[in-house]
């Protein structure tokens, strides 16, 4: 089982793996999320049918409104847009039964949008449009909210250099400049700090300096 929203991806799994199960990830407006991914997923009609044609799968719908979304009825419309793309897929004649609710969840909660708040709005959407005899088998991933503060991550200081900042505001030259140190680490941006980038993480460092004779 897969999720797929491209035309190269289906034309790979039709000629890797034929069988596979596909599940149809669709773009949602997500242009208050902190993380644009709808530019990077999402699909069309066109993709359905091509799918039909190769014989293969699709037994679901996938969605994901960005990282970092602060706007409740963001989750509502993705909810109701799921549900008219398993309207739209039974007329392409595919018989679906899994809804991935991959939205984004926040990490924490020093953060705008809770946890709560986002199931709070997304509970009664499913109740609203995905009736609990509709034979739908609903699934979320939530990753993100349960292991991101699971645990702390320990890095070597592998150098550090001795910066000289100078006094602001001061008027007296003979006043000595403050020192800071700035410390490199053996993991970083390109690495496990990859979420700075990529979702505007907010890192909270824990530094512990021993001495050594």
């Amino acid at each position: 089982m897969m999720t797929f929203d491209s035309e190269v991806e289906l034309m790979k799994v039709a000629r890797a793996h034929p069988k596979a199960k596909l599940v149809l990830r669709i773009a949602t407006d997500d242009s208050k999320a902190i993380c644009h991914l709808s530019v990077k997923f999402g699909t069309s009609r066109l993709l359905l049918e091509g799918a039909k044609e190769l014989n293969i799968d699709v037994l679901g719908v996938s969605f994901h409104v960005g990282s970092g979304c602060p706007d409740t009825e963001t989750f509502v419309q993705a909810t109701s847009d799921a549900c008219c793309t398993f309207d739209m897929v039974a007329e392409v004649g595919f018989s679906m039964y899994l809804l991935d609710i991959d939205v984004g969840f926040p990490a924490s909660e020093d953060i705008k949008l809770k946890f709560g708040e986002i199931t709070s709005v997304v509970n009664p959407a499913l109740d609203k449009y995905f009736l609990s005899d509709s034979g739908v088998r609903i699934i979320a991933e939530p990753g993100r909210y349960c292991v991101a503060s699971a645990f702390t991550l320990a890095v070597n200081i592998i150098a550090k250099k001795l910066v000289i900042k100078e006094q602001m505001g001061s008027g007296d030259e003979d006043e000595p400049s403050e020192q800071t140190f700035t410390y490199y680490a053996n993991d970083g941006v390109y690495g496990s700090f990859n979420c700075i980038l990529c979702d505007h993480a907010h890192v909270k460092p824990l530094l512990q300096e021993t001495q050594t004779r």
